[in-house]
């Protein structure tokens, strides 16, 4: 009995002994079974270089060279033309006339060389053109470069085999009853088609009458060979139709006085009926007129369109800014393309 006793005590002990010696269980799968964090890489940013301007090329502008822009023709467009095409900006036939794919040309050259690309040819873009010896070829447009691939890092990480389980049998699903697709019905498009920018060009076929005679305005023409003569006609820029004042005067007979060029402003100044009216005008970079302002008797007469525009060396104003300033008349005949002028009666 006593030999029974002693060993069950020293079970007991044995027993007692091997638990208080076992690890924790949560510190246990803390240490062996916790995965390390998965590094993240943030991609450096991409830094996009700043476009260098276009340098200009500094030049007095030649006083002798005309102004040309859309809708001109002869001799000083043809030569245009001949020297853009050396240079690699104009493409086009060699026609003389001052359209859309030479004034594209001229915007492509006045951007190279870093002028005011409006497309229209005056004294600075002329000058650098014939005169200077800095004239930069045409340039193919650049390729837009693909951006480079990204670069993946993979880091290590704790791979986990799956424990295998018993796959169940694959349940035969029926296949789905098919819908009626409904009708799509597509809506008009209401969006407003972009409107086109008007361009200033001449009324081809049409004549001035003045003082009840159908007599054409002509104006002689220096050339490199010979001086020409030819009509003179109005010019349209969308609904508005521009007409050359001084030729119109002189034609019926009045006296005009033109300042001169070496003055801050140019002016222009006429009599009609009992008044005197003086046109004063500024000229920008390209040689066009600008700034204009209109006088009767001295005294300032704002006018709704104050545009003014100069071709060959005529000025071109608007029919209704001119009858809106003096009271002169002009009327429109679309069947037999004639203008007529009427001068205002003495008060």
């Amino acid at each position: 009995m006593d030999l029974l006793k002693t060993l069950v005590l020293y079970m007991t002990m044995v027993f007692a002994s091997s638990v208080q010696s076992m690890p924790d269980a949560e510190e246990f799968m803390v240490q062996y079974h916790t995965p390390e964090p998965t590094a993240v890489v943030t991609p450096a940013p991409v830094l996009t270089p700043s476009p260098t301007p276009v340098p200009t090329i500094a030049v007095s502008p030649n006083p002798e060279y005309k102004t040309l822009q859309m809708g001109d023709k002869g001799d000083a467009v043809l030569r245009l033309q001949q020297t853009l095409m050396e240079y690699g900006y104009y493409e086009g036939d060699l026609d003389g006339r001052y359209g859309n794919q030479t004034r594209y040309a001229v915007e492509h050259f006045q951007y190279n060389h870093g002028l005011i690309a409006d497309g229209i040819a005056g004294k600075n873009t002329l000058t650098v053109l014939y005169d200077s010896n800095q004239v930069r070829p045409a340039e193919p447009e650049p390729t837009p470069t693909p951006e480079g691939d990204s670069l993946t890092i993979a880091l290590p990480t704790e791979t986990v085999q799956p424990q295998q389980q018993d796959t169940p049998a694959p349940t035969e699903t029926p296949a789905p009853t098919a819908e009626p697709t409904p009708e799509v019905t597509q809506e008009p498009d209401t969006t407003p088609a972009p409107t086109a920018t008007p361009v200033f060009e001449a009324m081809e076929g049409w004549m001035i009458r003045l003082a009840d005679v159908d007599l054409p305005l002509v104006v002689t023409q220096e050339g490199r060979k010979e001086d020409t003569t030819h009509s003179i006609l109005p010019y349209r820029l969308g609904e508005s139709v521009y007409v050359p004042l001084v030729p119109i005067l002189e034609g019926e007979g009045v006296f005009v006085v033109s300042s001169s060029d070496s003055v801050e402003k140019l002016e222009i100044g006429f009599a009609l009926g009992d008044h005197l009216y003086r046109l004063a005008f500024t000229e920008d970079q390209q040689g066009q007129p600008t700034g204009l302002e209109t006088y009767c008797d001295d005294a300032l007469v704002p006018i709704e369109n104050g545009d003014i525009r100069q071709l060959e060396g005529l000025l071109y104003l608007p029919a209704d800014a001119v009858t809106e300033l003096t009271g002169m008349i002009f009327e429109l005949d679309e069947s037999a393309q004639m203008l007529s002028v009427r001068l205002p009666s003495a008060e």
